[in-house]
């Protein structure tokens, strides 16, 4: 509802969305996939900083992750008066990834580590512990954490279906667009695959457990619709089991 509110706004976000296609998420999208981190995580640095290198919050976040200072350190990115390397898309990128990979080996959850990246995993622990939940959906939160993962979600959807959110006429260019795309591409004007990214590749840390869960932010709503666990025949998470007969517990 919100982006459809924003016609004035349309033709930006229109712009925005083919300079991220182009431009950033065939940076992004490797270095994701080098990592095993689902896909969807490329839309969290769009709702961090819109995809702005000089983007900083009141708390000194700073670059396309919204990287702290002393975060960034800590992950190897060089800050100087000169230089600071949140502002370079492929060294931040590939350091937001291996602090990802570290929230997901604390929480065990990809749902959880998007919450972490904008609540602090400090936080996030705080809440589960005192609520003993590990579900994001039934945590007591602050609201912009609350809403955070949603924020993800609807700009997922505004690129996947932009038709749904823009005027007739934008759709128009965009349809046109994608046409004379298609045809320089069968030219061979410009090439069908995007070039791959510019810089020194980072390698993971051997000691770094790379554990892939397939989940995304595509499960994410659909986990609200499901209904609640029931407490005589369910466990509380994942694993579901039901007494058959007695002996002991088994897992399926």
């Amino acid at each position: 509802m919100a982006l459809m509110r924003n016609v004035s706004s349309q033709q930006y976000l229109m712009n925005f969305r083919r300079r991220a296609i182009a431009q950033y998420f065939p940076i992004i999208e490797p270095i994701l996939k080098k990592y095993r981190i689902p896909d969807d995580f490329k839309y969290l640095a769009v709702v961090e900083s819109g995809l702005q290198a000089d983007a900083i919050s009141h708390k000194g976040a700073l670059g396309y992750w919204q990287l702290m200072p002393e975060t960034a350190t800590e992950l190897g990115l060089k800050l100087t008066d000169k230089v600071d390397e949140r502002k370079d898309l492929l060294k931040s990128t590939d350091a937001a990834c291996r602090y990802l990979r570290i929230l997901y080996r604390n929480l065990g959850s990809w749902t959880m580590v998007a919450a972490a990246y904008n609540g602090g995993i400090g936080r996030m622990q705080s809440h589960m512990k005192k609520q003993h939940e590990t579900n994001y959906y039934f945590l007591s939160m602050n609201q912009e954490t609350s809403d955070y993962l949603y924020k993800i979600v609807a700009v997922k959807e505004f690129f996947q279906f932009p038709g749904q959110y823009l005027t007739s006429n934008l759709m128009a260019s965009v349809n046109s667009y994608e046409r004379e795309r298609a045809e320089a591409i069968a030219r061979g004007i410009i090439p069908a695959e995007e070039p791959e990214p510019v810089g020194f590749a980072i390698e993971p840390k051997e000691s770094l457990e790379l554990r892939f869960e397939s989940a995304s932010v595509d499960s994410l709503l659909g986990a609200l619709s499901r209904p609640k666990p029931v407490a005589s025949t369910l466990f509380k998470g994942d694993v579901q089991a039901e007494l058959v007969k007695p002996g002991k517990i088994a897992i399926g």
